[in-house]
């Protein structure tokens, strides 16, 4: 059985298969109104780990350091259509304020989490790593109905959870990389404005995907937020965990996230690729 959080762009309210009279005010944070589907044991830490992403991505400090990153990597990979565009793309087409894609839009979207419980370090089963969003190309026919569904695997949820800030702010990354696929260019259908292709869709080997970009620059503004690293440390941050070269075991045209380094910055390590155990 699954229970329910139902989660509107301004109220919160839990159930079993439904909604209750009790609801909790919320601040929308950016566009996308995001469901989540949930045992209502993990209903609160939930609540923390998609308000404080959405918060990020909504912040001034998230968009200044998006443009700052574009000394790191000054060409990103949009999709197999749209190409190589520039971070001041990113943000636009972000604030719905790209002028070559007017229609762009945030669909609502269906957070959950997937997989058995995760108690220890060892995973119980292979979807506790996983984390995907499935759009479905479907039409948008009301306000109130979510359409898309971000699925993230608990060892994500327990990322979040974790004491060591750098680990728990790879859980941000990965949260706000899926939201970012929820950015839709057709009006009242999804289609995802920013995809993962890889190398064989035409993206330059070494380029950096929007989505990921994404990622790690609201991962990087957590840690400043958390006095984790420094204002002169977004190079590094940004260079350490988006790394279209890192290997991962995953393919690598389609993984530049440095995931498996999450846990390689316990106490004051310095977050930077040197730091990484896997240069």
């Amino acid at each position: 059985m699954r229970l329910t959080l139902v989660l509107t762009p301004l109220i919160l309210c839990v159930a079993l298969l439904g909604c209750s009279q009790a609801a909790v005010q919320m601040t929308s944070g950016v566009a996308p109104s995001v469901d989540i589907m949930s045992d209502p044991i993990e209903t609160t830490d939930l609540q923390g780990w998609l308000r404080e992403t959405k918060n990020i991505l909504a912040s001034e400090k998230f968009e200044k350091n998006l443009l700052k990153s574009g000394k790191v990597y000054s060409k990103i990979w949009f999709s197999s259509s749209d190409k190589i565009q520039t971070p001041e793309t990113v943000l636009k087409s972000v604030k719905l304020t790209n002028s070559q894609k007017p229609s762009l839009w945030w669909v609502p979207t269906k957070l959950e989490v997937a997989g058995r419980a995760y108690r220890d370090n060892t995973q119980d089963d292979g979807i506790n790593g996983n984390a995907w969003a499935l759009a479905g190309f479907l039409k948008y026919t009301s306000s109130n109905e979510a359409i898309g569904v971000i699925t993230l695997g608990r060892e994500h949820l327990m990322r979040y959870r974790s004491a060591d800030v750098v680990e728990k702010s790879c859980a941000i990354n990965s949260l706000a990389h899926e939201i970012s696929h929820t950015l839709s260019y057709k009006p009242k259908e999804f289609w995802s404005f920013f995809t993962d292709t890889g190398e064989k869709y035409g993206r330059p080997k070494g380029m950096m995907q929007a989505s990921y970009f994404i990622g790690t620059v609201a991962q990087c503004t957590f840690l400043q937020n958390a006095k984790r690293i420094g204002e002169a440390d977004l190079d590094a941050c940004v260079e350490t965990f988006g790394d279209p070269t890192y290997q991962t075991g995953s393919p690598l045209e389609d993984t530049p996230f440095a995931s498996s380094a999450c846990d390689n910055f316990s106490g004051t390590r310095p977050v930077t690729i040197t730091g990484r155990d896997t240069p």
